[in-house]
C-alpha cells in the first residue's frame, strides 16, 4: 500500500515538472540560453552503472534509466547512433515491474559485459533467460541517489560537466547537448 503510494506520488511529481519544464522552454526565444542545474559528476558512483564504450569513448554521460520506460527504450535506440561516448546506465526503475526488470538485468551477470547485453536486450523488448531474482545490487542506491539529486523520471542525462537534461532527447538535440548548446 505505502509503496503503491510513493510510486503514485512520484508520478505526480514527475508529470508536474514534465509540466513546467514544457513551460519554461516555451517562454524562451529559441537561441535563448537555459541553464540547466548544475550536477557534480564526482557525487556519482560509478561502478553502480552498467558501462558502455562506443568509439573513443572521449565524451562521458550518465543516463538514469528505467527498463520499464518507454522514452528509455526509444533513446537506447537513438544512443545506438552516437559515437565517441561512454555512457554509465544507472538502473532507477520507477515501478514495481521496472523493479523487477531492473533486478533481473543487473542479476543475469557478475559482469558488466553480461549486464550490458541484458539490458540491451530487454530495451529491444526481447526477454532474457531467467537469472537470480537477488543479488548484491545498487537499485534502491541508485534511486535514492536520483531522488536526492532531484531526478524523478527517466531517461535523465548528466553531462560530465554537470548539465543536466531530463526527458528523452531526439538524436539532434542529443548531439547539440553533448557539443555543449542547450538542447533545445
Amino acid at each position: 500500500m505505502m509503496r503503491s503510494l510513493l510510486v503514485r506520488w512520484a508520478t505526480v511529481l514527475t508529470l508536474l515538472q514534465l509540466c513546467l519544464a514544457s513551460s519554461v522552454y516555451a517562454a524562451l526565444p529559441s537561441d535563448a540560453p537555459f541553464e540547466s542545474p548544475h550536477f557534480n559528476w564526482q557525487s556519482l558512483q560509478l561502478s553502480d552503472a552498467i558501462v558502455e564504450v562506443r568509439g573513443n569513448g572521449s565524451r562521458r554521460i550518465a543516463v538514469f534509466t528505467d527498463p520499464d520506460c518507454g522514452y528509455c527504450r526509444k533513446y537506447e535506440q537513438t544512443l545506438v547512433q552516437v559515437d565517441n561516448l561512454t555512457i554509465y546506465r544507472f538502473l532507477t526503475p520507477i515501478s514495481e515491474s521496472g523493479a523487477r526488470k531492473s533486478l533481473q538485468i543487473w542479476c543475469s551477470s557478475a559482469d558488466n559485459r553480461g549486464r550490458l547485453q541484458a539490458l540491451q536486450t530487454i530495451m529491444r523488448g526481447e526477454q532474457i533467460a531467467p537469472s537470480k531474482s537477488d543479488c548484491p545490487n545498487p537499485i534502491q542506491s541508485n534511486v535514492r541517489f536520483a531522488k536526492n539529486q532531484d531526478i524523478y523520471f527517466t531517461p535523465s542525462t548528466v553531462s560530465s560537466d554537470g548539465r543536466i537534461a531530463k526527458g528523452y532527447l531526439p538524436l539532434e538535440n542529443l548531439q547539440r547537448w553533448l557539443s555543449g548548446k542547450t538542447a533545445f
